[in-house]
Protein backbone atom coordinates (compact mmCIF):
# COMPACT_ATOMS: atom_id res chain seq x y z
CA UNK A 1 0.00 0.00 0.00
CA UNK A 2 1.32 3.28 -0.77
CA UNK A 3 0.55 6.67 0.37
CA UNK A 4 -0.35 10.11 -1.21
CA UNK A 5 -0.82 12.84 1.13
CA UNK A 6 -1.04 15.90 -1.49
CA UNK A 7 -3.10 15.31 -5.01
CA UNK A 8 -4.87 17.61 -7.01
CA UNK A 9 -7.89 14.93 -8.38
CA UNK A 10 -10.26 17.43 -9.72
CA UNK A 11 -7.74 18.94 -12.06
CA UNK A 12 -7.53 15.64 -14.32
CA UNK A 13 -9.14 15.11 -17.30
CA UNK A 14 -9.31 11.77 -17.37
CA UNK A 15 -10.34 10.54 -13.87
CA UNK A 16 -11.53 6.74 -14.83
CA UNK A 17 -8.33 6.04 -15.82
CA UNK A 18 -6.55 7.50 -12.59
CA UNK A 19 -8.75 6.17 -10.30
CA UNK A 20 -7.58 2.97 -12.09
CA UNK A 21 -4.28 3.13 -11.29
CA UNK A 22 -4.65 4.36 -7.36
CA UNK A 23 -6.77 0.90 -7.07
CA UNK A 24 -4.28 -1.33 -9.03
CA UNK A 25 -1.67 0.24 -6.71
CA UNK A 26 -3.35 0.74 -3.63
CA UNK A 27 -2.51 4.18 -3.23
CA UNK A 28 -4.40 5.91 -0.39
CA UNK A 29 -4.86 9.34 -1.61
CA UNK A 30 -5.30 12.32 0.17
CA UNK A 31 -7.64 14.54 -2.59
CA UNK A 32 -6.90 18.27 -1.55
CA UNK A 33 -8.71 21.12 -2.67
CA UNK A 34 -8.28 24.43 -3.44
CA UNK A 35 -11.28 26.60 -2.95
CA UNK A 36 -15.27 25.84 -2.46
CA UNK A 37 -16.16 24.44 -5.94
CA UNK A 38 -12.81 22.12 -5.92
CA UNK A 39 -13.98 20.86 -2.85
CA UNK A 40 -17.21 19.55 -4.21
CA UNK A 41 -15.71 18.03 -7.10
CA UNK A 42 -13.26 15.89 -4.59
CA UNK A 43 -15.96 15.12 -2.92
CA UNK A 44 -17.83 13.53 -5.60
CA UNK A 45 -14.08 11.95 -6.94
CA UNK A 46 -13.83 10.52 -3.52
CA UNK A 47 -17.72 8.66 -4.15
CA UNK A 48 -15.93 6.85 -6.46
CA UNK A 49 -13.43 4.85 -4.67
CA UNK A 50 -12.45 3.65 -1.32
CA UNK A 51 -8.87 4.94 -1.33
CA UNK A 52 -9.48 8.97 -1.68
CA UNK A 53 -9.77 10.87 0.88
CA UNK A 54 -11.32 14.29 0.30
CA UNK A 55 -9.65 17.48 2.50
CA UNK A 56 -11.51 21.12 1.76
CA UNK A 57 -8.39 24.39 1.62
CA UNK A 58 -8.06 27.48 0.40
CA UNK A 59 -4.69 27.34 -1.98
CA UNK A 60 -2.96 31.04 -1.52
CA UNK A 61 -3.88 31.95 -5.52
CA UNK A 62 -7.95 31.82 -4.45
CA UNK A 63 -7.78 34.13 -1.01
CA UNK A 64 -9.06 37.30 -2.45
CA UNK A 65 -12.31 35.10 -3.27
CA UNK A 66 -13.09 34.71 0.20
CA UNK A 67 -11.29 37.22 2.09
CA UNK A 68 -14.08 39.76 2.58
CA UNK A 69 -16.39 36.63 3.82
CA UNK A 70 -14.76 34.41 5.77
CA UNK A 71 -17.41 32.51 7.44
CA UNK A 72 -18.95 31.21 3.82
CA UNK A 73 -15.86 28.29 4.38
CA UNK A 74 -16.77 27.08 8.20
CA UNK A 75 -19.13 24.69 6.29
CA UNK A 76 -16.22 23.19 4.77
CA UNK A 77 -14.12 23.17 7.06
CA UNK A 78 -16.58 21.40 9.91
CA UNK A 79 -16.83 18.52 7.32
CA UNK A 80 -13.20 18.25 5.98
CA UNK A 81 -11.18 15.89 8.45
CA UNK A 82 -8.24 17.67 7.52
CA UNK A 83 -7.36 20.93 5.73
CA UNK A 84 -5.19 21.48 2.73
CA UNK A 85 -4.40 22.91 0.78
CA UNK A 86 -3.56 26.36 2.59
CA UNK A 87 -0.75 28.57 3.45
CA UNK A 88 1.13 31.43 1.41
CA UNK A 89 3.26 32.04 -1.81
CA UNK A 90 4.02 35.62 -2.04
CA UNK A 91 5.01 35.25 -5.63
CA UNK A 92 1.42 34.73 -6.28
CA UNK A 93 0.85 39.33 -5.09
CA UNK A 94 1.81 39.51 -9.14
CA UNK A 95 -0.85 37.36 -10.17
CA UNK A 96 -3.46 39.16 -8.33
CA UNK A 97 -3.66 37.71 -4.88
CA UNK A 98 -2.64 40.34 -2.36
CA UNK A 99 -0.76 39.21 0.72
CA UNK A 100 -3.12 40.91 3.05
CA UNK A 101 -6.08 38.82 1.51
CA UNK A 102 -3.53 35.56 1.71
CA UNK A 103 -2.98 36.02 5.54
CA UNK A 104 -6.08 36.84 6.44
CA UNK A 105 -7.35 33.77 4.78
CA UNK A 106 -4.46 31.08 6.14
CA UNK A 107 -4.87 32.50 9.57
CA UNK A 108 -8.79 32.30 9.80
CA UNK A 109 -8.01 28.66 8.83
CA UNK A 110 -5.34 27.95 11.42
CA UNK A 111 -7.48 29.23 14.14
CA UNK A 112 -10.23 26.98 12.76
CA UNK A 113 -7.42 24.24 12.63
CA UNK A 114 -6.45 24.66 16.07
CA UNK A 115 -10.00 24.98 17.44
CA UNK A 116 -11.51 21.67 15.68
CA UNK A 117 -7.93 19.72 16.57
CA UNK A 118 -7.13 19.27 12.38
CA UNK A 119 -3.81 18.93 10.80
CA UNK A 120 -3.40 21.48 7.97
CA UNK A 121 -1.54 20.55 4.82
CA UNK A 122 0.65 24.05 4.18
CA UNK A 123 2.18 25.42 0.95
CA UNK A 124 4.68 27.51 1.78
CA UNK A 125 6.74 28.43 -1.50
CA UNK A 126 7.98 31.85 -1.49
CA UNK A 127 6.66 32.17 2.26
CA UNK A 128 9.06 29.84 4.75
CA UNK A 129 9.42 32.18 7.06
CA UNK A 130 6.17 34.11 6.91
CA UNK A 131 4.43 30.56 7.29
CA UNK A 132 6.30 29.57 10.27
CA UNK A 133 5.64 32.68 11.69
CA UNK A 134 2.09 32.40 11.89
CA UNK A 135 2.02 28.95 12.61
CA UNK A 136 4.25 29.67 15.88
CA UNK A 137 1.74 32.78 16.81
CA UNK A 138 -1.23 30.86 16.32
CA UNK A 139 0.69 27.78 17.94
CA UNK A 140 -0.33 25.09 15.84
CA UNK A 141 1.35 21.76 16.07
CA UNK A 142 -0.46 19.64 13.91
CA UNK A 143 1.20 20.58 10.28
CA UNK A 144 2.40 18.41 7.10
CA UNK A 145 4.58 20.71 5.02
CA UNK A 146 3.93 20.52 1.48
CA UNK A 147 6.95 20.20 -0.99
CA UNK A 148 8.99 22.13 1.14
CA UNK A 149 11.85 24.41 -0.45
CA UNK A 150 12.56 26.72 2.63
CA UNK A 151 15.86 27.78 4.56
CA UNK A 152 17.61 25.51 6.47
CA UNK A 153 16.74 27.48 9.37
CA UNK A 154 13.06 26.94 8.85
CA UNK A 155 13.22 23.45 8.34
CA UNK A 156 14.72 22.97 11.35
CA UNK A 157 12.02 24.80 13.30
CA UNK A 158 9.58 22.92 11.78
CA UNK A 159 11.25 19.81 12.49
CA UNK A 160 11.85 20.56 16.17
CA UNK A 161 8.18 21.11 16.18
CA UNK A 162 7.11 18.10 15.01
CA UNK A 163 5.83 18.74 11.96
CA UNK A 164 5.94 16.18 9.20
CA UNK A 165 7.55 16.64 5.05
CA UNK A 166 5.94 15.38 2.04
CA UNK A 167 8.79 13.88 -0.60
CA UNK A 168 6.60 13.99 -3.98
CA UNK A 169 7.85 14.26 -7.96
CA UNK A 170 10.72 16.97 -7.37
CA UNK A 171 13.06 14.22 -6.16
CA UNK A 172 13.05 12.95 -9.14
CA UNK A 173 14.97 15.47 -10.32
CA UNK A 174 15.63 18.36 -7.82
CA UNK A 175 18.78 18.58 -6.30
CA UNK A 176 17.27 19.97 -3.36
CA UNK A 177 14.99 17.46 -2.84
CA UNK A 178 17.64 15.36 -2.82
CA UNK A 179 19.68 16.92 -0.65
CA UNK A 180 16.97 17.46 1.73
CA UNK A 181 14.93 13.93 1.98
CA UNK A 182 17.82 11.98 4.43
CA UNK A 183 17.24 15.17 6.70
CA UNK A 184 13.85 14.24 7.59
CA UNK A 185 13.63 12.04 10.53
CA UNK A 186 12.06 9.06 9.65
CA UNK A 187 8.97 9.33 11.64
CA UNK A 188 7.59 12.86 10.12
CA UNK A 189 8.55 11.61 6.56
CA UNK A 190 5.42 11.40 4.55
CA UNK A 191 5.06 11.03 0.55
CA UNK A 192 3.22 13.33 -2.08
CA UNK A 193 2.74 13.69 -5.99
CA UNK A 194 0.53 17.20 -6.11
CA UNK A 195 -0.16 15.58 -9.74
CA UNK A 196 -1.54 16.24 -12.23
CA UNK A 197 0.92 19.80 -11.73
CA UNK A 198 -0.55 20.93 -14.66
CA UNK A 199 0.93 24.34 -14.12
CA UNK A 200 4.35 22.18 -15.29
CA UNK A 201 3.02 20.19 -17.91
CA UNK A 202 4.58 17.04 -17.01
CA UNK A 203 4.64 14.54 -19.49
CA UNK A 204 2.07 11.50 -18.64
CA UNK A 205 4.39 8.90 -16.70
CA UNK A 206 5.29 11.34 -14.24
CA UNK A 207 1.88 13.25 -14.13
CA UNK A 208 -0.23 9.81 -12.79
CA UNK A 209 -0.50 8.14 -9.53
CA UNK A 210 1.95 5.43 -10.50
CA UNK A 211 4.86 7.90 -10.54
CA UNK A 212 4.32 7.15 -6.28
CA UNK A 213 6.67 4.30 -7.05
CA UNK A 214 9.11 5.62 -8.58
CA UNK A 215 9.31 8.14 -5.66
CA UNK A 216 9.36 5.91 -3.47
CA UNK A 217 12.23 4.57 -4.65
CA UNK A 218 14.19 7.26 -5.00
CA UNK A 219 13.67 8.31 -1.65
CA UNK A 220 15.22 4.80 -0.40
CA UNK A 221 18.15 5.41 -2.66
CA UNK A 222 18.93 8.61 -0.84
CA UNK A 223 18.27 7.74 2.35
CA UNK A 224 20.23 4.53 2.16
CA UNK A 225 17.53 2.29 3.03
CA UNK A 226 15.26 -0.28 1.05
CA UNK A 227 11.45 1.14 -0.43
CA UNK A 228 9.62 -1.20 1.77
CA UNK A 229 11.06 0.45 5.33
CA UNK A 230 10.29 3.91 3.47
CA UNK A 231 6.36 2.69 2.94
CA UNK A 232 6.24 1.61 6.21
CA UNK A 233 7.34 4.30 8.24
CA UNK A 234 4.90 6.11 6.30
CA UNK A 235 2.32 4.62 6.83
CA UNK A 236 2.92 4.50 10.25
CA UNK A 237 2.52 8.29 10.29
CA UNK A 238 0.01 8.66 8.40
CA UNK A 239 -1.82 6.07 10.92
CA UNK A 240 -0.69 8.56 13.84
CA UNK A 241 -1.97 11.61 11.60
CA UNK A 242 -5.66 9.72 10.90
CA UNK A 243 -6.01 7.90 13.83
CA UNK A 244 -8.21 9.90 15.85
CA UNK A 245 -10.45 10.80 13.39
CA UNK A 246 -13.51 9.00 13.95
CA UNK A 247 -14.42 9.10 9.54
CA UNK A 248 -11.64 7.91 8.35
CA UNK A 249 -11.57 4.92 10.63
CA UNK A 250 -11.92 2.68 7.11
CA UNK A 251 -8.43 4.00 6.15
CA UNK A 252 -6.74 2.97 9.45
CA UNK A 253 -7.86 -0.57 9.42
CA UNK A 254 -6.42 -0.24 5.60
CA UNK A 255 -3.03 0.43 7.04
CA UNK A 256 -3.46 -1.70 9.89
CA UNK A 257 -3.82 -4.78 7.91
CA UNK A 258 -1.17 -4.03 5.68
CA UNK A 259 1.49 -3.13 8.11
CA UNK A 260 0.50 -7.04 9.48
CA UNK A 261 0.54 -8.79 6.28
CA UNK A 262 3.79 -7.08 5.48
CA UNK A 263 5.29 -8.12 9.37
CA UNK A 264 3.79 -12.02 8.47
CA UNK A 265 5.46 -12.12 4.97
CA UNK A 266 8.75 -11.62 6.58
Amino acid sequence: MLIDVHAHLDQYTDIDEVLKEIKQHQIITVCNSIDLDSYKLNCDIAGRSNLVIPVFGVHPINAPKYSGNLHQLDEAIASSPLLGEIGLDLKLVEQGSPATDQKLVFEYLLEAALKEDKYIIVHSKNADVEVLELIEKHDVHKVIMHWFTGSQEVFRKLVERGAFFTIGTDILYSTKTQQLAPEIPLDQLLTETDNPLVSLNLPNALAMPRVLVDIVERLALQRDTTETEINQAVERNFMSIIQKIPKLVKYRKKIARDLKNQRASR
